[in-house]
């Protein structure tokens, strides 16, 4: 991922991968949370895609996520949500200069 347009496309593609999980999640309390959240965050989401190979690894997480729910997997999605968590923690500590 290198221009701004296959950034832009990939933010799209990753708000949109979010919203179909949360469409089947079927606690609405949690989702609701979530959102509210991720709305106060998104100002700082859109900026990590900008750190060299967060797409990338963004993507393949993304991957692990979804092949996990694909398989039915409700342990390896959630194993694979936490290090995802994590990453992402650990980018935003790492380039908390460019994000904020």
């Amino acid at each position: 991922m290198q221009g701004p347009g296959e950034l832009a496309e990939y933010s799209q593609l990753n708000q949109e991968f979010h919203k179909r999980i949360f469409d089947t999640c079927p606690n609405h309390t949690a989702v609701e949370v979530t959102w509210t959240l991720k709305s106060q965050m998104r100002k700082y989401n859109t900026k990590t895609i900008l750190i060299p190979f967060r797409p990338e690894r963004s993507f393949a997480e993304h991957t692990t996520i979804a092949q996990a729910i694909r398989d039915r997997d409700a342990a390896a999605a959630e194993q694979a949500m936490k290090e995802y968590l994590n990453n992402v923690r650990e980018a935003f500590l790492q380039n908390s200069s460019l994000l904020f």
